[in-house]
């Protein structure tokens, strides 16, 4: 099947009716949090099959097979150096690396459909045994249909929930899994729908008095979660979990209190579960459905009012729950975005009844498409707040753009002209994105604009670029590569910037002079072609120099300096 009908699951062209069905089934099995590169080549395929279905649509004819999709091209201050990236991920302070899990022991796919709120996975159907061997399939499908059955039991009609947290307690305590485990698990959705649960709280505390705990840390990320760190009174509901995770009993009576309180809950819990069980048999899914189609319907209907766009949600697409606060823009290439309730709506007051990060996917959108533009002049990268790359479905905390040292003056004017345009928008002004835009000359950053914090001047930005911006770096490489201190020792010195200086008749270079600070008298040149760094006596620097004499000063005396971190490492720097 070809692109893009063999990506949504058809066999070939197909009615926009069509397309859509297919896109919500196969939606269903690509989630973008657990895999943005196949939802970002779905959403490739469902927004290309659209164009097809509708165009063949107004022509009275079955769309047309598109051709094979070109592969997509990759991704104010003085400048500072940009330092090194790691190699790889850093281990949490007071944590070592596990070990591997021996023969037996819970693999780490349980970890992860706990976490996902998912069932453990069902075994694949193996080849028939001999009558007198046992059939493992079935005795595991029939053990895990009791424990789903003990755990409604025990703690009620969201026993499922409470059963798996405990789960996942149990693994990250009896495995010793790194402190992030915990952290994810901590953010998750299965958390928070457990977390005020008694019959979870009074598991959660029994958890910590059995199970031994290495990282201290573990105990006050989880004080911090029910907020009881450095607290004072602690409410009676949470008493025996505070001191659990303290490692200690409790105050006097505190355990018999915690045992009559745990068989209330028990009680209390056994009838909450019958009522639950007997309301839902009356009112029906369809009653529990309703509140979410109201909450997404509602979102989508301040979202067109605040901006004027036409907005999908994947939820009510897909019938996924997991797509519950995912939507999409079908007149802006099908952007997604994410949005959820948040406080009353009173846009007078800017109180706009959810929140949103589509700001930030609109931004990362126009850049993106600058940069394609552009792609000649610039190289954009975006990056998280810790510094990794992002993914396509995360929202970026830095766009960099890289830029060549002469040359990008188009793009860098289109650049403000563009940021000028953004910052009209109603979105821009309504949702104001929180970001960096970062541009640089290789590793060296040049300017910084944090929006919305900072005006953004395009203007000030060319003129730097071109008049300033060359000075600035010599004098950057000069100091970096240990040149100027060989030069001036401990004296105190300042750099004037010469321009553009032609050598031997041919040759450009980019100029500084340095000069003695207690003197005034110029004592140093400094020049820079993007391949040769070279400081000489500027009482015996000619330009007009011959062949010979300029194959001399090229050479030198050649200076190391293992850790400087110059724009292009293949740079030689050279002292006469």
């Amino acid at each position: 099947m070809s692109w893009p009908w063999g990506e949504l699951g058809l066999d070939g062209p197909a009615s926009l009716e069509e397309v859509r069905q297919a896109y919500a089934h196969r939606l269903k099995q690509t989630h973008p949090e657990e895999d943005p590169e196949g939802f970002q080549r779905l959403h490739a395929a469902y927004q290309e099959a659209r164009r097809l279905a509708r165009q063949a649509q107004g022509k009275g004819r079955q769309p047309l097979e598109p051709p094979a999709p070109a592969p997509r091209p990759g991704p104010s201050e003085k400048p500072e150096s940009r330092p090194p990236q790691p190699e790889g991920p850093s281990q949490p302070d007071g944590e070592a690396q596990q070990p591997e899990k021996e023969a037996g022991q819970p693999q780490p796919f349980q970890f992860e459909n706990l976490l996902q709120h998912q069932k453990a996975p069902e075994p694949p159907p193996s080849r028939p045994e001999p009558p007198e061997q046992w059939d493992f399939g079935r005795l595991f499908q029939e053990a895990e249909a009791q424990r789903e059955e003990a755990d409604r039991k025990k703690y009620g009609n969201q026993g499922w929930v409470v059963g798996q947290a405990l789960e996942l307690v149990r693994l990250l305590l009896q495995d010793n899994l790194p402190r992030t485990n915990w952290e994810r698990f901590l953010a998750s959705r299965l958390f928070f729908q457990a977390k005020e649960d008694p019959a979870f709280i009074a598991g959660l505390a029994e958890a910590f008095r059995t199970w031994p705990v290495h990282n201290p840390q573990i105990r006050v990320e989880l004080l911090r979660a029910y907020g009881l760190f450095q607290q004072t009174e602690v409410p009676s509901d949470y008493q025996d979990l505070y001191w659990a995770l303290h490692g200690r009993q409790g105050p006097p009576g505190q355990a018999e209190k915690a045992e009559k309180r745990r068989s209330m809950i028990k009680v209390s819990l056994f009838v909450l579960a019958a009522l639950g069980m007997l309301l839902a048999f009356h009112l029906g899914a369809a009653l529990l459905e309703r509140p979410r189609v109201q909450q997404v319907e509602t979102i989508c209907q301040y979202l067109e009012e605040d901006f004027g766009f036409s907005v999908e949600s994947l939820y009510l697409i897909t019938g996924d729950e997991s797509y519950l606060d995912y939507y999409q823009l079908p007149e802006r290439q099908q952007l997604t975005f994410s949005a959820r309730p948040q406080g009353e709506r009173a846009p007078g007051l800017g109180e706009l009844g959810y929140e949103t990060d589509l700001g930030n996917a609109l931004m990362t959108q126009a850049l993106e498409q600058l940069a394609a533009q552009w792609k000649d002049d610039c190289t954009l990268e975006r990056f998280l707040e810790d510094g990794t790359p992002a993914l396509s479905t995360q929202t970026p905390a830095t766009y960099r753009f890289e830029v060549d040292l002469q040359g990008a003056d188009g793009f860098i004017e289109a650049l403000g002209e563009e940021m000028d345009r953004l910052r009209q928008e109603k979105w821009f002004t309504l949702l104001r994105p929180s970001f960096q835009l970062r541009l640089s000359v290789g590793v060296v950053y040049f300017f910084t604009y944090t929006a919305p914090e900072e005006p953004f001047d395009g203007q000030e930005l060319l003129a730097y670029y071109q008049d300033n911006l060359t000075g600035d770096l010599v004098e950057y490489m000069v100091v970096e590569s240990g040149l100027a201190g060989l030069d001036f020792g401990d004296a105190p010195y300042w750099f004037f910037d010469v321009g553009e200086v032609a050598v031997g008749g041919e040759d450009i270079y980019f100029s500084v002079g340095g000069v003695e600070a207690e003197t005034g008298i110029i004592r140093r040149i400094y020049l820079y072609d993007g391949g040769y760094l070279i400081s000489t006596p500027a009482d015996t620097f000619n330009p007009e120099m011959d062949r010979l004499e300029y194959a001399h000063f090229r050479g030198g005396e050649r200076v190391e300096k293992p850790d400087f971190h110059s724009p292009w490492p293949s740079i030689g720097i050279y002292r006469h």
